[in-house]
């Protein structure tokens, strides 16, 4: 999105927040919001909530955009699908 707004689902829950970039492929996630249902296996998105917490850098490459915590620790890569 173009206003720095982030929103997502997470598999059980929703979630919305703001990113910041910076010089140097640097980004910076507020804290991001989520609804608190309970569902039987929130592993995934728990895993994902974190990537958003500590992630502080990134890098795009055709149709991937890869989150990472300093120089060499690969956290998440998305893949880009088209929407209809």
């Amino acid at each position: 999105r173009s206003d720095n707004q982030l929103t997502g689902d997470g598999g059980c829950n929703t979630f919305t927040g703001t990113y910041t970039l910076m010089k140097g492929n640097k980004i910076d996630f507020s804290p991001i919001a989520v609804t608190k249902k309970a569902c039987q296996d929130m592993t995934r998105e728990q895993e994902l909530l974190n990537v958003l917490e500590i992630a502080d850098n990134y890098s795009i490459s055709e149709s991937s955009l890869s989150l990472h915590s300093g120089r060499l620790t690969s956290l998440a890569k998305f893949k880009a699908v088209p929407q209809n």
